[in-house]
């Protein structure tokens, strides 16, 4: 019997619905048989969840914890994240896994940077020291609970990959593992334009929008799509 590959997320209560009634259909209608979901409930530490809100990085520093947790270097099987704003539209097991090869991490494609919100990376010391070192980055730039302005893991992983600053073999996914951002929309906010869907997409994570109503509407308008 085949061991079931990790796949972390993790939410606070106003993401509850974009884990339950999109995330989660999705896992269970696509992903259920060869993964293992591992999903943290965090406080709510920004007052709506919006990216770039007073508490909003406070809660990533939460998410690399989860990270770091569940990695098991003794483990020869791969682990996945994804944040709890993505739909999936079949089983991407081994697509992911032949996309992965000999890197160590692969991040979804932001357009502009690799995205946080989705990766797929081996379980090895290597994987662990580099999210070890984005935590510690975090951490040093706390101050009385709060991280320093400007500051976030998204930030910190494209700067090490950028400059080369670790040893981690860091790759993009193809953009079939979808954002708003690399359709002729573009990587600007999403504020209700239509666009073009790739024909071929497998996943889709609901970023380059803010806002709760932004986020359902961006959701559903892709997954009304797929369905036609």
């Amino acid at each position: 019997m085949n061991n079931k590959i990790k796949l972390l997320t993790f939410y606070s209560d106003s993401h509850k619905e974009f884990y339950e009634k999109y995330f989660l259909e999705s896992f269970n209608e696509f992903l259920k048989d060869d993964f293992k979901l591992h999903t943290l409930h965090v406080d709510q530490l920004s007052p709506n969840g919006a990216f770039g809100s007073s508490g909003f990085e406070e809660t990533m520093l939460l998410k690399i914890k989860h990270i770091i947790n569940n990695i098991d270097t003794q483990s020869d099987d791969k682990l996945v994240y994804a944040d709890c704003d993505i739909q999936f539209f079949q089983n991407i097991k081994d697509d992911l896994f032949n996309e992965l090869g000999d890197y160590d991490i692969k991040f979804q494609d932001d357009v502009i940077c690799l995205c946080a919100g989705f990766f797929i990376c081996k379980q090895n010391k290597t994987i662990l020291n580099f999210f070890k070192q984005i935590l510690s980055v975090l951490e040093n730039n706390m101050s009385n609970g709060k991280l320093r302005s400007g500051l976030s893991d998204q930030i910190i992983i494209n700067n090490f990959y950028n400059r080369k600053l670790h040893n981690t073999k860091i790759g993009k996914l193809p953009k079939r593992y979808f954002t708003v951002a690399s359709s002729s929309a573009g990587p600007k906010q999403w504020t209700g334009q239509p666009f073009n869907l790739p024909p071929n997409i497998i996943l889709h994570h609901a970023n380059w929008t803010v806002g709760y109503d932004n986020k359902i509407k961006l959701l559903n308008y892709i997954k009304d799509k797929i369905k036609k």
